[in-house]
């Protein structure tokens, strides 16, 4: 009975520590590709293929930052498809009065993802995703894509405001 319980324990160790290094390479590999990204749509497309690797589970990103630009890009399967977003300010508006850490309705967990200015993407995720038990792993996700949209912004209103001088 000792030498059972002990040999359950160490399976159960062992399974732990193979999905805490699955997701540490997840983790690693989202950073790095995060680094290479150069706009906007890249960011989403980073974050929607690392969603699924972690969730299997399909993902939307939605721009609601600074810029004016209207990108809300959607993983089906693999596919990214672009779709047109909703009005920014309505999203703005209902992540404002957000009292949780996100919406949860019509199957789908909807993530804010916040820079200095305030609301920068939303990170929509089917509720078939294990969301509960890997919560800090996906805030990570969450922190890293706010600062390679930060940097994005940030570099494209430089470029405007050089261009601006130019002429």
């Amino acid at each position: 009975l000792l030498t059972s319980a002990m040999t359950s324990k160490e399976k159960q160790m062992t399974r732990e520590a193979n999905i805490r290094n699955e997701e540490s390479r997840i983790l690693y590999r989202f950073t790095s590709r995060l680094s290479d990204a150069f706009d906007i749509e890249s960011v989403f497309t980073v974050i929607i293929d690392t969603v699924y690797d972690l969730f299997d589970a399909g993902c939307g990103c939605i721009y609601a930052g600074q810029l004016d630009k209207n990108v809300f890009l959607q993983g089906v399967r693999g596919e990214i498809i672009h779709r047109s977003a909703a009005d920014k300010q309505e999203i703005k508006q209902r992540f404002n009065a957000l009292r949780e850490e996100y919406i949860h309705e019509d199957n789908v967990y909807s993530f804010g993802i916040n820079g200095k200015k305030g609301l920068m993407a939303v990170v929509n995720i089917c509720d078939n995703a294990d969301i509960v038990n890997r919560k800090s792993l996906l805030h990570s996700i969450l922190e890293n894509a706010a600062m390679a949209l930060e940097r994005i912004e940030i570099s494209t209103e430089q470029l405007i405001d050089h261009e601006k001088l130019e002429q």
